[in-house]
C-alpha cells in the first residue's frame, strides 16, 4: 500500500493570499483533498484596518448615543417649552380678544364723544347768540337797579320800623322757647308717669292671673275697670279638672255634691303638670242627683283635649237635653277651632289649618247617681267603673277596661250613641275612671279609694309612681272620680 499526496497551488487575489491543495491517495486513489489559504500581508494590514475602523465606529456609535441622550433631553425641554408658549399663547390670545373689546369700547366712546363734541360746537353758538341778548339784558337790568336804588333809598327810612317789630317777634320767640321747654319737662314727666302706670297694670294683671280662680280677684277687676255686672251662670255648681295653667303634677277636688261626697284626682303622662292631660272630668248636681262624666281624648285624633272637656261638661244636664247639648257642643267646638287659628304661632298655623277640618274623638263614661245608690251609666270607648254596695267587701266591676287597643270613641263629627248603659242599685261607694288605671284587684281598689279621697296630693302622687313600675297604671293620663253615697256622713 502505498500514500500519495499531491500540492497544488492556484494563484489567488493578492489581497488575501495563496490557496494550497493537498491530496492523498493510496494506490491510485484519492482519498482525501484539504485546502489552506495562506493570508498575504497586505489582507493582514487590511484585517489591522478594519478593526481600527470598527474601534472608531463603537466611538462614533457610543458619542451618537450621548448624544441621542442628551437631544431627549432637549426634546423633553423643548416640549415642555412648546406647552409653556402654547400656555402663553393662549393667554395672549385671550389679551389679545380683550384688546379687541377694548379697542371698540374705545372705538364706540370716541364716536359718542365726537358726537357729543358736535353737539357742544352747536351749543356754543347757541350760547353765543344767547350771551349777546343777556348783554342787553343786563343793561336793561342796570336800569332798572338804578331805579331800585332810588326806592330803597326812600324805603331806608322805614327800616327802623321794621327793626323795631323784627326784635319784638324775637322776644316773642324766646319767649315760646320758654313755654316749649317747660312743656318737654312736663311731658317727660307724664311719659315717666304713664310708664310706672303701665309697669304697675302689668304687675296687676300678673297678680290677677296668678289669682285668676278668685271670685274676689274678678270683683276687683270688675271695679278697676267700671266692668258691667252679668247674670249669673247656672252652672257655677258644676266643677270640672285639669283646671288650665296650673303647675301642679296632681289637681285634686274634694266636694258635696246632692249630699253625697266627690272626690276627683286627674295626672297627666310622663310626670308633666296634670293641666295638660287629654282627659277630663266633670260633676254636678242637676234635678236633685249626681251627675257625672270621666272622657280620655284619643291621641291620634286633632284638639282631644279641648274636645274632651268639652264633652264632659255637655254631660252636665238633663238627660233629655242630652243629645241638644251635645250638638251644640259639637258646633261650639268648630267655631272655637276657627277661633283659635289666629293665635297659633306663625310657621304653625298651616299645620293648624291643614287638621282644622280632622274630627277630635274621646271615650266617654257618663252616668248619675241619686243618694239612695239608684245610679245609670252610659259607656262608649275604654272607660271603666267599679262599685261597692252597703256592708260589701269586695268592689264590683261594673264595666271592664277592655283588653284590646282602639275602641269606640264619641267623635265631634258623629251624633252620640253608647256602646253600653247599665243601672244600678244600692251603691254605696264607685269609681268611675280611665283605662290609665290598669288593675282591677280589689286590694288595690281599697287603696286607690283611699288616697283619692283624702286630701293628700303627695301620697297619691307616690302611689300612682310606685304603681306605673308595678304596672298598676300605665305611664298615661289618669283620671279618678269617687262618689261616696254615704255624703256627710263620710270622714
Amino acid at each position: 500500500m502505498s500514500m500519495m499526496t499531491s500540492e497544488t497551488k492556484k494563484p489567488n487575489t493578492a489581497a488575501v493570499g495563496t490557496s494550497v491543495k493537498k491530496d492523498i491517495r493510496i494506490f491510485g486513489f484519492q482519498l482525501a483533498s484539504t485546502t489552506n489559504l495562506l493570508f498575504h500581508p497586505a489582507y493582514q494590514q487590511i484585517l489591522d484596518d478594519l478593526n481600527r475602523q470598527n474601534k472608531l465606529l463603537h466611538s462614533a456609535i457610543a458619542n451618537d448615543l450621548q448624544k441621542s441622550g442628551a437631544l431627549e433631553k432637549e426634546i423633553k425641554i423643548t416640549r415642555k417649552t412648546m406647552s409653556e408658549l402654547e400656555k402663553k399663547h393662549s393667554v395672549l390670545v385671550q389679551e389679545k380678544n380683550g384688546l379687541e373689546r377694548t379697542y371698540q369700547t374705545i372705538r364706540s366712546n370716541f364716536h359718542r364723544v365726537k358726537n357729543e363734541n358736535e353737539t357742544l360746537l352747536r351749543t356754543n353758538v347757541k350760547l353765543k347768540r344767547d350771551a349777546q341778548r343777556l348783554g342787553s339784558e343786563i343793561a336793561t337790568t342796570q336800569n332798572n337797579n338804578r331805579k331800585l336804588k332810588n326806592e330803597v333809598n326812600q324805603k331806608t327810612k322805614t327800616a327802623s320800623e321794621f327793626e323795631r317789630q323784627l326784635r319784638k317777634v324775637e322776644k316773642q320767640n324766646k319767649d315760646i322757647e320758654i313755654k316749649m321747654e317747660k312743656l318737654q319737662v312736663e311731658t317727660d314727666q307724664q311719659m315717666l308717669s304713664l310708664k310706672q302706670q303701665s309697669a304697675n297694670n302689668e304687675n296687676y294683671l300678673q297678680l290677677l292671673f296668678n289669682q285668676r280662680n278668685s271670685p274676689a280677684a274678678l270683683q276687683l277687676l270688675q271695679k278697676r275697670i267700671n266692668a258691667p255686672s252679668t247674670k249669673m251662670n247656672s252652672e257655677d255648681s258644676i266643677f270640672t279638672l285639669p283646671l288650665p295653667c296650673l303647675e301642679e303634677k296632681v289637681q285634686q277636688i274634694h266636694q258635696s255634691v246632692a249630699t253625697m261626697k266627690v272626690s276627683s284626682a286627674i295626672f297627666s303622662k310622663e310626670d308633666a303638670p296634670a293641666s295638660v292631660s287629654q282627659d277630663a272630668c266633670s260633676f254636678g248636681e242637676v234635678e236633685g242627683r249626681l251627675t257625672f262624666a270621666v272622657a280620655d281624648g284619643v291621641s291620634t285624633s286633632f284638639r282631644q283635649s279641648e274636645w274632651s272637656k268639652r264633652l264632659v261638661s255637655a254631660c252636665i244636664g238633663p238627660e233629655k237635653l242630652r243629645k241638644t247639648r251635645f250638638k251644640n257642643a259639637q258646633i261650639q267646638h268648630i267655631e272655637d277651632g276657627e277661633k283659635l287659628t289666629p293665635l297659633i304661632e306663625g310657621n304653625l298655623a298651616w299645620v293648624w289649618e291643614e287638621k282644622l277640618a280632622k274630627q277630635s274623638d274621646a271615650t266617654l263614661l257618663t252616668g248619675y247617681i241619686e243618694s239612695d245608690g239608684n245610679a245609670r251609666l252610659h259607656r262608649r270607648g275604654d272607660t271603666w267603673a267599679a262599685m261597692k254596695k252597703k256592708n260589701g267587701r269586695k268592689w264590683t266591676i261594673i264595666f271592664p277596661p277592655s283588653a284590646v287597643n282602639g275602641t269606640q270613641a264619641v267623635n265631634s263629627h258623629s251624633p252620640l250613641v253608647f256602646d253600653e248603659s247599665t243601672d244600678l242599685s244600692e251603691v254605696s261607694k264607685l269609681l268611675v275612671m280611665t283605662d290609665g288605671v290598669a288593675s282591677f284587684d280589689s286590694k288595690f281598689l281599697d287603696e286607690l279609694w283611699s288616697k283619692v279621697t283624702e286630701n293628700k296630693p303627695g301620697q297619691l302622687s307616690e302611689l300612682v309612681r310606685k304603681g306605673r313600675q308595678e304596672k298598676t297604671f300605665e305611664n298615661d293620663d289618669i283620671t279618678i272620680l269617687a262618689i261616696d253615697t254615704r255624703g256627710f256622713h263620710h270622714n
